[in-house]
């Protein structure tokens, strides 16, 4: 096979960008042979058919080593290794022709899958440019900025017991000087908290039951509440901290709101056009599963919950950080 290469000088962009009234032939010859794609740069050309410049800078791009918004150095290495696998690839696919192994019926419908893959691609690339924009993304920041700005955080202590007498006896046991985490793991019948001292972790005014909540928020830090009932048994808090939770930048969060918007984009759009269309199953009973998202194509994994993992620590993972922590509320008043 012959190969043709194409030195990019400026005089040649120009020359060919500027025979912008060639004749477009032959839309169905073998990767384009015939086709001028007029204002673009043909770079190599193998036995007639062209690679153009658009070709190296999407290769590059899709193997993730070029932005969207950057443009290809004809003299970078990275050129010249695009280009080269390019025309390695062409090599190979003229090659399949010449032996006519594209019209087996194991290459018709293999090639068919692949369009089909490619196909779906350019749906959710365009759905993508049209709802993950910055403007989006910057809009999801301000509503998770105001769902997140839940006020200071208190952490406390539960011991749970079954009966007032035995609260009463808690108290008094804790007024001795006894130790809060040594009883919350004997007495307390709570088993969510029993093994991790009695710790509730760190939580907001709206994050745990009323009860709770007004108790741990009415009290001094480093103070026992009152004794309250709730079905669950009679309750004894202690108060160990407060922290005020910092927002997040949005430089810090804009990764996964946009990987957000994406997932929530392409399974609006799959669900969509599942709702359209007329699909018979036969061998199970319904499609209730979300899209299988294949890891090689342009759709990303689920994002976390996006409120989650930054501004609560809850239980044994925030042992270490209570002693540091404790000089810091000491003098923090109550709200």
């Amino acid at each position: 096979m012959k190969l043709k290469w194409f030195v990019l000088s400026g005089f040649t962009v120009m020359s060919v960008l500027g025979c912008q009234d060639r004749v477009i032939l032959d839309h169905e010859a073998p990767f384009g042979s015939k086709v001028v794609r007029l204002g673009d740069v043909e770079v190599a050309a193998v036995d007639g058919t062209a690679i153009y410049l658009s070709d190296v800078e999407q290769l590059a791009r899709t193997k993730g080593v070029l932005a969207d918004t950057q443009t290809i150095d004809p003299n970078s290495p990275l050129f010249k290794t695009t280009l080269r696998e390019l025309v390695d690839q062409r090599v190979l696919g003229l090659a399949a022709i010449t032996q006519s192994l594209d019209q087996t019926q194991s290459a018709k419908r293999r090639s068919a899958v692949a369009l089909e893959q490619l196909y779906g691609r350019f749906v959710i690339e365009a759905t993508l440019a049209e709802t993950v924009t910055d403007e989006a993304i910057k809009r999801l920041y301000e509503e998770q900025k105001q769902l997140n700005d839940r006020g200071p955080e208190r952490r406390a202590r539960l011991i749970l017991v079954a009966t007032s007498e035995e609260a009463d006896a808690v108290v008094e046991r804790l007024g001795e000087g006894e130790d809060f985490g040594v009883l919350a793991g004997t007495l307390s019948i709570d088993e969510a908290t029993r093994n991790q001292n009695g710790d509730l972790g760190y939580f907001s005014r709206n994050m745990l039951g009323a009860e709770i909540t007004d108790a741990v928020f009415t009290t001094s830090i480093k103070e026992i509440a009152p004794i309250f009932e709730t079905e669950a048994g009679f309750h004894i808090i202690e108060v160990t901290g407060q922290r005020n939770v910092a927002q997040r930048s949005f430089k810090e969060m804009e990764p996964e709101l946009r990987e957000f918007l994406t997932y929530e984009a392409i399974n609006n759009t799959i669900r969509d056009l599942r709702a359209r269309s007329d699909i018979r199953l036969n061998l199970v009973n319904s499609l209730d599963t979300p899209p299988v998202i294949d890891s090689d194509s342009v759709l990303p994994s689920p994002a976390a919950h996006l409120e989650e993992g930054h501004s609560q620590d809850n239980g044994a993972q925030d042992n270490g950080a209570q002693d540091n922590e404790s000089n810091d509320t000491e003098n923090t008043s109550d709200d």
